[in-house]
Parts: C-alpha cells; sequence; structure tokens
C-alpha cells in the first residue's frame, strides 16, 4: 500500500485548487522618452519599475504606505528575482531594478484586481513602467497617445508593448 503517495498528491490537488486566478494583462513598454535613472550603467539593459498596490504599515509609529514585492520571469518560464519593492525601510517610492533587454513576466498585486500576471517588455537604455496601485492616470497625464493596457476595471496600467 503507497500512502505516502496519496496525501502529497492530495496535498497538491488541494493547494492547486485553492490558488486565486491571475489576471492577465497586455504586454507593457516602455515609455516613450522615459530614459533609465540618471548614473545607470550597463549596456543591453533597461529598467523596471513596478507600482503594486501598497498596504498600510506603521515603522517606528511613523503611517507608511510601501508597494508590495513581486516576482520577476523570464517570458520562457525561469524565475529571475523577487523585489521587495522598497528602496528604504522608511520610504513609500517603489524600487528600481535593471534587466537585460527583453521579455520578461511580472507576477504582482493590484490594486482592487488581486494578482497579475503582466508582460513586460525591456528595452535598453529605457524605462518600463507598471502601474498597479492605481496612480496611472496621474502618471500618464501629458504622456500622450490611445496604446494603453488597462486593468480589469479600466485603470491605466501603463504603456502597450509595441
Amino acid at each position: 500500500m503507497r500512502t505516502g503517495l496519496l496525501p502529497a498528491s492530495l496535498a497538491l490537488l488541494l493547494a492547486a485548487g485553492c490558488a486565486a486566478p491571475l489576471t492577465e494583462l497586455p504586454r507593457v513598454g516602455p515609455l516613450d522618452g522615459a530614459p533609465r535613472r540618471p548614473g545607470a550603467d550597463g549596456a543591453g539593459q533597461g529598467d523596471l519599475v513596478v507600482y503594486s498596490a501598497t498596504e498600510r504599515e506603521q515603522r517606528a509609529g511613523l503611517p507608511l504606505r510601501p508597494h508590495t514585492e513581486y516576482r520577476v520571469f523570464r517570458a520562457d518560464g525561469p524565475f529571475v528575482t523577487r523585489v521587495a519593492n522598497t528602496t528604504a525601510a522608511f520610504a513609500e517610492n517603489p524600487d528600481t531594478v535593471t534587466l537585460p533587454a527583453g521579455d520578461y513576466v511580472v507576477i504582482a498585486r493590484a490594486a482592487g484586481a488581486g494578482m497579475v500576471r503582466a508582460p513586460v517588455k525591456i528595452v535598453p537604455n529605457r524605462r518600463t513602467e507598471l502601474w498597479l496601485d492605481g496612480g496611472g492616470e496621474r502618471r500618464a497625464a501629458g504622456l500622450g497617445g490611445t496604446d494603453w493596457v488597462r486593468l480589469p476595471d479600466g485603470r491605466l496600467a501603463g504603456r502597450a508593448a509595441p
């Protein structure tokens, strides 16, 4: 009798059945005219900034709303990195991650939409931004164009990749 297989298989099936579905977004690309951060080096690399959902925290008695962590995968599947998504202990700004040019997938939490799977294109010497915190309309103001990726509720999530 193989009793060891049944509990492991059952646990795997239960975990798969309880997993929340991911909202799939179209591919997000770099913003027009958005250069990399000042002082960035490395030929063939671009920057990624993910404005993931925020959460309320208290640090040393200070109320903060840091962005939540996210994960980056190569478009063909391999895990690349986990990003804590904060620039300092008492900062609310999201972190900037430098990646080799190419196609990636970001798994992150979006405000009001749960977990999302967002393909992103990293272009050399450009910055790609993914807006999942509800501030996309404000960030897009003045950028022009109509080629936007939207969250299911219609809020802007970033510039559509070419």
